[in-house]
């Protein structure tokens, strides 16, 4: 399990009508289709979230935090490196709560703060910790899906050149580029070679060269 520490302006990138942020979406996205990251949120950003909110829109939020686990276990004091490091950056409340949630990766409660924050990313850099401190784009581009593309190898046959189509679109750039490719390609007829193909589409071509015969000139083909 790969769990994922949200920091406060992730979640309100996500939840609020009112901030828009580019690939939030693909973010969410990204973790929720994976079945080894879990996301979280520490205690104090659910306190600092609710408040100076009342009513239904409180109501609403405390819904919307359902669908984040809560790290249980958080640590009861801050890592004497940490406040040795950030205290000469700390000028406020809301830099002491990012210590609290840095606190956490650097504690290894989780492997992967997700944060737009500047100031804690420079934090992680100066404690040894960024790579395990990442922006949206930075998670997105460590983690984005690699389409895999299933060739089967069985489609790889062996042909004679003549049931080959000349005038297939493979060849367009040959023939365009090569004045004697066709005059070539003719007296190769009785010849084999490889070619690979989906859905009845040429998509490559292996001529395996006899270097017994001798009596080829390939410098314009090849």
């Amino acid at each position: 399990m790969i769990r994922l520490l949200l920091d406060t302006n992730i979640i309100v990138y996500r939840e609020s009508d009112n901030v828009y942020k580019e690939n939030i979406g693909n973010l969410f996205n990204i973790i929720d289709n994976s079945p080894e990251m879990v996301k979280f949120i520490h205690p104090i950003i659910k306190k600092e979230l609710l408040q100076n909110i009342y009513d239904k829109k409180r109501d609403l939020l405390l819904e919307c935090l359902k669908c984040y686990n809560m790290i249980e276990k958080v640590s009861t004091r801050i890592n004497d490196k940490i406040t040795m490091i950030t205290s000469q950056f700390n000028k406020d409340e809301n830099d002491i709560i990012d210590d609290i949630i840095l606190n956490e990766i650097y504690n290894e409660n989780a492997e992967i703060l997700i944060t737009e924050d500047k100031k804690i990313k420079y934090k992680a850099l100066k404690l040894g910790i960024e790579d395990k401190v990442q922006s949206i784009e930075e998670f997105i581009y460590k983690n984005k899906p690699i389409k895999k593309v299933n060739h089967n190898i069985l489609d790889i046959n062996k042909i004679k050149m003549k049931d080959l189509n000349i005038n297939d679109v493979f060849f367009d750039d040959l023939k365009n580029n090569y004045p004697d490719f066709e005059a070539w390609f003719n007296k190769k007829g009785e010849e084999e070679a490889y070619h690979y193909s989906e859905s009845n589409k040429l998509l490559a071509l292996l001529f395996l060269k006899n270097e017994e015969i001798g009596d080829d000139d390939y410098h314009d083909i090849c």
